[in-house]
């Protein structure tokens, strides 16, 4: 059988986010993958949990995701343009040189395209509307 195109892009969400987490408890040495596949284990069986349980407690912890993504990206931002107005900018010299042939270029675009996620999540959410016009005014 054929696992559901979901799968896998959660299965790395899950491994990087089980990587991320187990560092601090491996502060001088390479943490043991069998301690970051158990972590990504839980982590999915945890949330599908959730999300079998009700879906409105489901949507409660992915408002709380949400809100700690936006924090984050905010704290970043605001971080990098204190430094930017504070710090040397000798980094930012010479900014576009490098080597932009097309493999590169597709690698670039490939590791956008990754990190952004929404295109790969856009079917699943208008596959899940039921009545989209429901709360148009």
């Amino acid at each position: 059988t054929s696992l559901p195109p979901f799968t896998f892009p959660q299965a790395i969400i899950a491994l990087t986010f089980a990587e991320y987490a187990a560092k601090p408890l491996f502060p001088d040495c390479a943490i043991p993958q069998d301690i970051v596949k158990i972590l990504a284990v839980i982590c999915l069986s945890l949330l599908t949990a959730i999300n079998c349980m009700s879906t409105k407690v489901s949507m409660k912890v992915q408002d709380v995701f949400t809100a700690g993504k936006i924090i984050a990206l905010v704290s970043v931002i605001i971080m990098g343009v204190i430094a930017f107005f504070t710090q040397d900018t000798n980094n930012f010299r010479n900014a576009w040189e490098g080597n932009y042939d097309p493999t590169n270029i597709c690698y670039a675009f490939m590791q956008g395209l990754f990190a952004f996620g929404g295109w790969n999540y856009l079917n699943f959410v208008t596959g899940e509307l039921q009545d989209p016009y429901k709360y148009v005014a």
